[in-house]
């Protein structure tokens, strides 16, 4: 009887006893990849604008170039550790392509 008795009251306090709680650490995983998933979009975003402007030969590029690199890497390491992990990986290889290719058009300018 004892041991029924355990059954019953593990079942009701254990995993099974709380679906709202993986639901709830279900849904913090989602929110969690959905801003991992901004973060990183919104380094390329940045890159792209960095990269039009580098092209457009605009002087506030050349002055804002560290910060704008820093922003872009900094968004693109959080989007990593938020579960976004391919897109944050091809955010900072195209961080440091949108980089390189500015570079060349400021160059050649």
């Amino acid at each position: 009887m004892s041991m029924a008795n355990e059954n019953q009251q593990g079942g009701g306090n254990g995993e099974g006893g709380d679906p709202q709680g993986s639901l709830g650490e279900d849904t913090k995983r989602s929110l969690r990849s959905f801003l991992g998933a901004g973060a990183a979009g919104s380094a390329i975003l940045i890159d792209i604008a960095a990269m039009a402007a580098a092209i457009a030969g605009s002087q506030e590029f050349v002055n804002s170039v560290l910060p704008v690199a820093f922003l872009a890497f900094t968004l693109a390491v959080v989007g990593y550790f938020l579960g976004a992990r391919m897109l944050a990986a091809g955010a900072l290889v195209f961080t440091v392509a949108a980089l390189a290719i500015s570079a060349v058009v400021l160059q050649g300018l």
